[in-house]
């Protein structure tokens, strides 16, 4: 997630690699429950995607992060055709993160967000917490999030902490 300070244009950017064995990916379209979008995917499985973009200017993509506590149980790319549904701002993804805390959620993973309004934020999201991190803030105007969550709980259970440090 890069900040519009860091941007020739001032707006922020998104972006995610997908480093999976599925080498097929598919882009569909959703007609959403108050949002269409555009959801990144496996060609096999349209109920779960892992990047997209929704109608009100909402982006989001994911790294699975083992680290941070709870389990997922493949419930990150449902959860994300959720936020793109519902959800056209920043702040409402954080209102949703925490609306579903106490219930809980299956999804351990970080989630990277920019909205139409500038905001660019990374969640690093369990089953009943996040932790918020706000790109304006990162002193380069830029974060980085592998598959390792700096607010994890099981560091040795994360992934992707030798590539964030590279």
């Amino acid at each position: 997630v890069i900040s519009g300070r860091a941007t020739a244009d001032g707006r922020p950017l998104l972006w995610k690699n997908r480093d999976v064995t599925e080498q097929d990916n598919v882009v569909r379209f959703y007609a959403g429950k108050n949002h269409d979008y555009l959801g990144l995917g496996d060609p096999g499985d349209a109920d779960k995607i892992f990047a997209g973009l929704n109608s009100a200017g909402l982006a989001i993509v994911n790294s699975v992060s083992s680290d941070l506590e709870g389990t997922s149980e493949a419930e990150n790319g449902v959860f994300i055709k959720r936020i793109l549904e519902e959800c056209a701002t920043v702040d409402e993804v954080e209102a949703l993160l925490a609306a579903t805390n106490a219930a809980g959620r299956k999804t351990r993973a970080n989630y990277g967000v920019i909205d139409a309004r500038g905001g660019g934020v990374f969640f690093e999201t369990g089953n009943k917490d996040f932790v918020r991190f706000d790109a304006d803030s990162a002193p380069s105007g830029i974060l980085v999030r592998t598959n390792y969550a700096l607010s994890g709980t099981k560091p040795e259970e994360g992934e992707g902490f030798i590539r964030f440090d590279r």
